[in-house]
């Protein structure tokens, strides 16, 4: 993952092993039965790599402003230049609308112009999950 600067939403990333793209936090931190978690690769069109940030910003932050939404944050390969990845969370009831909603149905016809190929995707609920946690074999004191 990689720090190439200038973020969709105004915010830079920095190089850390990993680079946040953009603002990660979506509101609506409640208290809830389960959590979606989304992993996605996309693999961009040469001639998207460097600016596939600026296209994807209008349904990334239309999805950020989503009631349900816990996360939503896009990553850079370092080793794969060409490929992003997200990752998202979203309350287990807020699925659908975000499916359904007119700014996905806008991606479904954007996002197949700026890729080589169909994403690939990991999608599972996590029971009783709402946020991150703290990685116990790495605790920084």
């Amino acid at each position: 993952m990689d720090g190439a600067g200038g973020a969709a939403g105004g915010i830079s990333g920095t190089e850390v092993g990993a680079s946040l793209i953009g603002p990660g936090a979506c509101r609506d931190l409640a208290i809830l039965s389960g959590m979606i978690l989304i992993n996605v690769k996309f693999k961009v069109r040469p001639e998207y790599v460097e600016t596939f940030r600026d296209e994807a910003a209008e349904f990334t932050n239309a999805t950020r402003a989503e009631p349900g939404c816990l996360f939503y944050e896009w990553y850079r390969s370092t080793d794969r230049p060409d490929e992003y990845v997200l990752v998202e969370g979203f309350q287990d009831d807020a699925a659908e609308a975000h499916v359904n909603s007119e700014h996905f149905k806008k991606a479904t016809e954007l996002f197949p112009t700026l890729l080589v190929e169909t994403p690939t995707i990991i999608n599972t609920l996590i029971p009783g999950k709402t946020e991150w946690d703290e990685m116990a074999e790495f605790k920084v004191n």
